[in-house]
């Protein structure tokens, strides 16, 4: 992995373990580091893989870009939506994300985001299709996305699965702290047959910054 990946990549979060209303507009920007990078239970580096990101959001609208080195080239994402916390605790969210790379690790995907939260879990669902081509080998095809994902004081499991003209399903469980102001996370990834039938042991490194 070079130094210079890092400037060359930019982010989608993933995750939606909490909904937060920001009263206010807010921008930030990180960057980190994975031993590998995995997406919806397949591993998709060898090795150690870096990415960046930048998201803002005001008044629970957000828009935001996410990049990661996937060693063929660059997965390059963005995503907008609104998210939504009610008195009752109930937090709700509906986006759409797209799905870039270059280089020849994989065609183009756009998707629907919906999600459901409520104390320590969340609830989110996709929708989307991804673009032939040819080149790849890689036909048209139609997915769906579920996860259920637990998370309290740091720990978090996660199982969720795919439908549609893709099957598989995985577990994630593990746990992310802050030292020294950098995000710090082990997970123990687990995907069934249909996917990357493996467990892997990750860990992870991330700073985030207010701009």
């Amino acid at each position: 992995m070079k130094l210079a990946k890092i400037c060359a990549v930019a982010a989608v979060s993933i995750a939606s373990l909490a909904y937060s209303h920001a009263a206010s507009a807010a921008l930030k920007a990180g960057f980190g580091v994975a031993s590998e990078h995995h997406f919806r239970g397949v591993a998709q580096t060898n090795d150690a893989s870096a990415n960046i990101n930048i998201d803002w959001q005001e008044d629970g609208f957000y828009v935001g870009a996410f990049a990661v080195d996937v060693n063929k080239g660059f997965e390059v994402d963005g995503y907008f939506g609104y998210r939504h916390k009610f008195d009752n605790g109930v937090g709700a969210q509906i986006g759409a994300t797209t799905y870039q790379f270059t280089g020849d690790h994989s065609s183009t995907a756009n998707e629907l985001n919906l999600g459901l939260s409520y104390g320590i879990a969340t609830v989110d669902f996709a929708v989307g299709k991804k673009n032939e081509d040819i080149d790849l080998g890689i036909p048209e095809s139609d997915y769906t996305f579920v996860s259920l994902t637990l998370a309290h004081n740091g720990f978090f499991a996660r199982v969720a699965g795919l439908g549609n003209d893709f099957e598989g399903e995985y577990f994630q469980g593990g746990y992310m702290t802050n030292v020294a102001g950098f995000d710090v996370g082990v997970t123990l990834a687990w995907s069934g047959k249909d996917l990357d039938d493996d467990e892997s042991l990750l860990f992870s490194i991330r700073k985030t910054f207010e701009l």
